[in-house]
């Protein structure tokens, strides 16, 4: 009859022999986006009941700062005339602030942007727009550009409902912003005071834009969007170098930014993608680890004499940490053995000869007979090498 550790040949020459297929990891990125839990009131706007005023109020971001909206609801859309006061140069936030932005949240939390609001010196700034939305909420962000598709935690106006506003009071109760830090530390070449008499706004919005998507990995994950980033900012560039006219500049600046804002979403989807791959195989992986550790008990098991616990339990731990490894990396595998080293380093004896502890030959205790073997193997491994292990398995035969 074929002895155990014979059949485990087929095991050991795909856990041993097969090389490593390591996983590649990504830099760590920063959180894209943040649930944004704190209730606000909405209004539900009556379409023909005329305009009314709702009040734009201070976050605490800048104390100073105000404003109001007008706001009538008619067929088809739903007007809107924004006027705030009292707003600081974004940048004061960090260099890869550049605008405000005016955004709708709607009752279920979506949110929409509703155009820039440019300051002037004085920090006062007006926005007429619209929103197919008859019901939302009305707030202002710092932002890095004027495209964005999803708000900054940068908010620093927000709405307020005033004694005469006319609707149906609603309450908003989550919605997303964009975490501070997607815009911060990126590389960002801009200084905090800008040459607007000489440079437009329009230009600093678009290197910033393109610079944003690029230290995200849009070069990578969206390379053929990026690559019109690129054609677009130097059509730009080139238009300001020769000082053409504003309106070539700022058309082919707003383009660059808008590849760029498309990139940068497309490279967030995809990003999140591989992430949720990448967590699905990693737990497969997990999965199949228990999987050949418990086909290696089942193939131990099978001999007319009972492998000692040490070779038991300590064999198949050690396959499974191998599949581990296959699957996931040699860091990964070893992460796995990691998770006992503590308790391993507390049962065995401060220094040698203090006590016997517990030989493998005899161990009773699974940190011994199931943790300590698990690491023997391994060392054994390093040791010795891939196949002199696989050849000294299988030689073992407890018959």
């Amino acid at each position: 009859m074929k002895s155990p550790t014979a059949a485990l040949l087929p095991l050991l020459v795909i856990g041993l022999s097969a090389g490593v297929a390591a996983g590649q990891s990504q830099p760590d990125a920063p959180a894209a986006s943040q649930q944004f839990d704190k209730p606000v009131k909405a209004i539900g706007y009556r379409i023909g009941g005329g305009a009314t005023k709702i009040a734009l109020v201070a976050t605490g971001a800048i104390p100073q700062a105000h404003g109001e909206a007008k706001v009538e609801a008619r067929t088809g859309a739903t007007s809107i005339e924004a006027d705030v006061a009292g707003l600081t140069p974004p940048t004061r936030f960090g260099a890869g602030f550049l605008t405000y932005v005016l955004w709708a949240v709607s009752p279920e939390g979506s949110t929409y942007n509703l155009g820039e609001i440019r300051i002037n010196e004085a920090g006062a700034g007006k926005l007429k727009t619209s929103t197919q939305l008859q019901a939302f909420s009305l707030f202002v962000t710092a932002e890095p550009y004027f495209s964005v598709r999803q708000p900054s935690e940068v908010l620093v106006l927000e709405n307020e409902i005033a004694k005469n506003t006319r609707g149906e009071v609603l309450l908003v109760h989550e919605y997303k912003l964009m975490a501070r830090a997607q815009y911060e530390q990126l590389g960002n070449p801009l200084s905090l005071s800008l040459d607007l008499k000489h440079v437009p706004l329009e230009m600093y919005e678009a290197r910033n834009a393109a610079e944003i998507a690029r230290s995200r990995g849009a070069d990578r994950y969206a390379a053929d969007i990026f690559a019109k980033v690129d054609e677009s900012l130097k059509q730009a560039e080139d238009a300001l170098a020769r000082k053409a006219g504003n309106h070539e500049i700022v058309s082919a600046a707003r383009q660059a930014v808008q590849f760029a804002e498309d990139a940068r979403a497309l490279t967030a989807q995809r990003q999140e993608e591989e992430r949720i791959a990448q967590e699905r195989d990693a737990a497969a992986a997990q999965l199949d680890s228990v999987m050949v550790h418990e086909l290696t008990h089942a193939l131990l098991r099978g001999s007319k004499s009972p492998p000692p616990a040490w070779l038991d339990e300590g064999v198949a731990s050690f396959m499974g940490s191998l599949w581990l490894e296959r699957q996931s990396g040699r860091t990964k595998a070893l992460e796995s053995l990691e998770v006992h080293r503590a308790a391993l380093a507390l049962a065995e004896p401060s220094s040698p000869g203090v006590s016997a502890g517990q030989p493998l030959g005899d161990a009773f205790s699974p940190i011994y007979y199931r943790t300590k073997a698990a690491y023997v193997f391994w060392m054994l491994r390093d040791v010795a090498g891939d196949a002199a292990l696989e050849s000294a398995l299988h030689a073992y035969d407890p018959n």
